[in-house]
């Protein structure tokens, strides 16, 4: 006896079908309104759009018109068909919404589409105003994404029903194809907001579940007007709905063939053409009159931007639309754990060689069963629907995984076949059942995790604290007698190019502040071979990530903000870098001067701290003239290169040294002296004393054991006397002048004879 027969005696018999689509409905929808409340409102894709074509029609204005208003704020959705709006607008009617200008509060560095950038995630600032009881705009927006999660929870039964009704004999099917809908990360996010997906991919799969009935019971008119209802309103939901007109017609044409009625198939498809244009039509009729277009599709583009791109580029962009129908949040810019991906890569494999599989096993009774008729309309509808995917990114940018939702019953019922394909014939029950808790129960873990460990976070304002504490470094820079950098806290004091560095400081405000100032946080290297410093890494952001703006901030609080930069990979090694940090108008691009020091001083430039930029293994050298000098504090000097041995008055002579740390990186900053001395006494003929690495490299920041390349450039005095002299160098402290002892005696190398000659 199976399971499906006796679910008392499975494990889980609560959940065995048909009960598990009651589940799976329950816990959708508890799943929905969390992530409706963790998700602030208008982050996600195009959201305030599709909120503003709503408010238009719910303001008792009428159909947008594009072109009519400059810069309207339904943008590009102005030329969406109507019909998911036309509901939300019932639902809202009563609402006053004219305070969602002040809710549009955008974020000017917001990283929208860059979901590897940090930071930044949230396109507007949000307030207290969109907390709950929720009034005005935000209760309009949150009840139209309680009405998106209802048309979801429609979408999860039509997949159910439709698996169902295709394999009657395999019930646990049906049960992991919904609950796979069901628990999409994706698909909960976009069923708890407004968007006009969440009506279409609901009139998709209840069509192909009425194009499923008509392969087992007799076509009638009746069933006609039922197809022609559901096209004409899919055609009005989206344009992607459209889609489904070729797909009954290859639907119809099936059972025609299967049935050898044509006559009778073509009437019933006749009927169904003639309601769907009549439920439909009109809104085609009028973009003809309006753009000269049926589809308004020119309209949309004329709006959003067209582009032209190559096969090779939208080849390139299918990453980001297989990690984006999975799970992206934000507007494309928060990425769940990557690992997921891959392993979901894995699964689609497996599927895709299972589905493979099994048509290859029923070939033979393909075009004659149930099943075999699912599969062509599923494959089919896939197709389709990438295809128009393909079209559409074609002509603009817009490579996202949402924009398959309308084939997402067909996606999860194949994905569902393809994996329990791989279980023997004789155990396939075994297989469906395993599969789709195994299925339904990772994807419930992932969907529930990922409000709290992947969402909330990005929007999550900085702490607050009542005193720095004492691991912070004190800087107590002041900005225009408005702003105060406490201290800060580096991730470490050493990075190599391309790797991440985290920057934690402590904010005051000393005044109320009525402006939003942006931050700035560069890192600064060497001289680039220009002359200017290099910049290692740049970050502009509001405070907060972007999440706190300086208007927000209460005087006296400590704002505690973190940034992360990434060292370029193109840093020039080695060099202490120097950390500036600081607040500007990013409007006016002015930066808040004067700027004073902990001591009141005012100063050019908010230099916060240091950072040693080497790569992990310095260069081997090759060294000219190896000498293996030995100097007090463990320094060695491995050897030399001049580039000339001859020199005139006036001239300048470059001498390139290498030194080494020794067990333990060196106690002080020390100055290196390079000295041309004559060999019988008198005055030197030239001299050059600096910090090593021209100043970018002081020895108390080499590491145990590392080698540096150290260049001077020694002028020639234009009174330098001709003869012979000696090329010396050495270390000393620039505090005492106390020069570093050589090991063996003196406090000096020397390292070449230099001819000076007129």
């Amino acid at each position: 006896m199976s399971a499906e027969e006796h679910p008392e005696r499975h494990i889980f018999p609560w959940l065995a079908p048909p009960r598990c689509v009651a589940v799976i409905l329950v816990a959708y929808l508890a799943l929905s309104l969390i992530y409706n409340i963790v998700v602030p409102i208008f982050e996600a894709p195009d959201e305030p759009q599709h909120f503003m074509f709503v408010k238009h029609l719910a303001d008792g204005k009428g159909l947008p018109v594009q072109g009519e208003a400059a810069n309207s704020a339904w943008a590009q959705e102005g030329s969406q068909p109507p019909l998911y709006y036309l509901a939300g607008a019932l639902l809202i009617s009563s609402i006053d919404t004219d305070d969602v200008d002040a809710l549009l509060w955008v974020n000017p560095h917001a990283n929208m589409g860059v979901p590897l950038k940090l930071g930044n995630k949230n396109i507007y600032i949000h307030t207290s105003r969109e907390a709950f009881p929720y009034r005005g705009a935000v209760l309009a927006v949150h009840l139209l994404r309680l009405f998106s999660a209802l048309l979801g929870a429609g979408t999860i039964l039509g997949v159910w029903a439709t698996m169902h009704l295709a394999w009657p004999d395999r019930p646990w099917l049906a049960c992991g194809a919904a609950a796979l809908t069901a628990f999409m990360p994706q698909f909960l996010f976009i069923t708890a907001a407004v968007n006009n997906d969440n009506l279409v991919m609901c009139l998709c799969i209840w069509t192909i579940y009425l194009l499923m009935r008509l392969w087992g019971q007799p076509l009638t008119w009746r069933g006609g007007v039922a197809l022609g209802a559901l096209l004409g309103a899919a055609s009005l939901a989206k344009l992607s709905g459209l889609g489904l007109f070729p797909l009954a017609a290859l639907a119809l044409g099936l059972v025609a063939w299967r049935d050898g009625a044509w006559r009778r198939v073509a009437g019933t498809g006749l009927v169904a053409l003639a309601v769907a244009l009549l439920v439909g039509g009109w809104w085609y009729a009028r973009n003809w009159a309006l753009y000269g277009d049926p589809t308004g599709l020119n309209a949309m583009l004329d709006v959003f931007g067209r582009r032209v791109v190559t096969l090779s580029s939208l080849v390139g962009e299918a990453e980001g639309l297989r990690i984006s129908y999975w799970a992206i949040f934000g507007w494309f810019n928060i990425l769940s754990a990557p690992i997921l991906y891959k392993v979901l890569d894995a699964l689609t494999l497996l599927a895709m060689v299972g589905i493979g599989a099994w048509l290859w096993r029923t070939r033979q009774s393909l075009l004659r069963s149930a099943t075999g008729y699912w599969a062509l309309l599923s494959i089919a509808w896939c197709v389709v629907i990438l295809a128009a995917l393909v079209r559409w990114t074609g002509m603009t940018s817009g490579t996202q995984g949402r924009l398959l939702f309308p084939a997402i019953g067909a996606i999860s019922g194949l994905i569902m076949v393809g994996l329990s394909a791989w279980w023997p014939r004789t155990r396939q029950r075994d297989g469906d059942r395993w599969v789709s808790l195994a299925l339904g129960g990772g994807f419930f873990l992932w969907a529930l995790l990922s409000p709290f460990l992947t969402i909330a976070p990005a929007y999550a304002r900085p702490p607050i604290t009542s005193a720095v504490p004492p691991s912070a470094q004190a800087v107590n820079i002041t900005y225009s007698d408005a702003l105060q950098l406490l201290a800060y806290e580096l991730s470490q004091r050493s990075a190599s190019p391309g790797e991440q560095v985290s920057v934690k400081t402590y904010w005051r405000a000393l005044k109320p502040l009525t402006a939003d100032y942006s931050i700035y946080v560069h890192l600064f290297g060497r001289e680039g071979p220009e002359g200017e410093p290099q910049r290692l890494a740049q970050l502009d952001t509001y405070p907060g990530n972007g999440t706190y703006p300086t208007s927000l901030w209460q005087p006296g609080e400590i704002v505690v903000d973190r940034y992360t930069l990434s060292v370029s990979p193109a840093a020039i090694t080695p060099t202490l870098a120097r950390l500036e940090i600081g607040p500007y108008d990013f409007a006016t691009k002015a930066t808040l001067a004067p700027i004073r020091d902990g001591e009141g001083r005012t100063i050019l430039s908010p230099r916060v701290a240091a950072l040693r930029i080497a790569v992990p293994r310095a260069p081997r050298y090759e060294i000219a003239h190896p000498v293996g000098v030995a100097f007090d504090d463990g320094i060695t000097l491995l050897g030399y290169d001049v580039d000339k041995e001859a020199v005139r008055p006036g001239d300048e002579m470059r001498v390139t040294l290498y030194w080494q740390a020794g067990q333990r990186p060196p106690r002080k900053s020390y100055t290196v002296f390079v000295h041309l001395v004559p060999a019988t006494g008198g005055e030197m003929a030239g001299q050059h004393d600096g910090l090593p690495v021209n100043g970018h490299y002081p020895t108390d920041v080499w590491a145990a054991g590392e080698a540096v390349e150290d260049v001077h450039v020694v002028p020639i005095r234009v009174d330098a006397r001709p003869g012979d002299y000696r090329l010396i160098v050495g270390l000393y402290d620039l505090a005492t002048g106390v020069r570093l002892p050589v090991a063996g005696g003196g406090d000096h190398a020397v390292l070449a004879q230099i001819k000076v000659s007129w």
